[in-house]
């Protein structure tokens, strides 16, 4: 008797299985061959035509076999049907590269990472579209923040230095030295950030943020009259640092 419902709990598990569109899906992702990936994908999506996912594998899956009207067909629907999915979106920036759509890919990295701004890879790809439009800086501020995500703080440093050594625009050099400075922080290289910070305000005498920044840095260093004075020309370039200096100092 006992043999017998085994039995049946086995079959009827066995029936479940076959018609779950999640085990389909699951069985697609482990597969180890494109087209019994493309079987299992294309059966959940027959069985469930309004989940997204399965849209989702089977449009990377036609993008690793290089047949992109599929892929962007599968990625469109994948969105249509879920758009607040930042893999889908990242997928589709995916296809757009190898296309050499370098805008579309930035448009679509952009969309990934207002969902999810920690998007490791995200990132990384956004820089290396940058390097193909040319934008050195802005491909410099989305590798370094891969590097940050990925606690390669050292190298985002060298990545910086580097672009520091060139004959860059004031506003770059601003911008390259904030970055600089936040690498520092984290690196617990308090000395260099403040120097960093130091530069800055030379550069940009107005930047109450700069001053907000150092004085937290010197607060840290028990120099409370130097951080004094940083918050204070920090509350006169900008009031509304007034709650932050607050929450920092007292």
């Amino acid at each position: 008797m006992k043999k017998c419902l085994s039995l049946l709990g086995l079959l009827i598990f066995l029936l479940v299985l076959k018609n779950n569109v999640f085990a389909d899906w699951i069985c697609g992702t482990f597969a180890s061959d494109s087209s019994t990936k493309y079987f299992y994908f294309s059966r959940a999506i027959q069985k469930d035509p309004d989940y997204a996912l399965p849209y989702r594998s089977r449009a990377w899956t036609e993008l690793r076999q290089k047949n992109y009207p599929a892929a962007t067909k599968d990625f469109e629907t994948a969105l249509k049907l879920n758009p607040v999915d930042c893999v889908s979106w990242y997928g589709y920036s995916e296809l757009k590269r190898a296309l050499k759509d370098w805008e579309g890919a930035l448009k679509n990295l952009e969309q990934a990472l207002q969902l999810n701004p920690r998007y490791l890879w995200a990132h990384l790809s956004r820089a290396e579209c940058f390097d193909q439009t040319g934008n050195a800086k802005a491909a410099l501020e989305s590798r370094v923040r891969y590097l940050q995500l990925s606690g390669n703080l050292q190298e985002a440093l060298f990545h910086l230095d580097e672009f520091l050594s060139k004959e860059i625009d004031k506003k770059s050099r601003i911008q390259t030295l904030e970055w600089r400075a936040n690498i520092k922080t984290e690196l617990k290289d308090t000395v260099g950030a403040i120097l960093d910070w130091d530069q800055v305000i030379l550069l940009h005498p107005r930047y109450a943020r700069a001053y907000f920044k150092r004085g937290i840095l010197k607060k840290r260093m028990k120099k409370k009259e130097e951080a004094l004075k940083d918050f204070h020309t920090a509350l006169e370039k900008d009031p509304h640092y007034a709650n932050n200096i607050q929450k920092e100092f007292y």
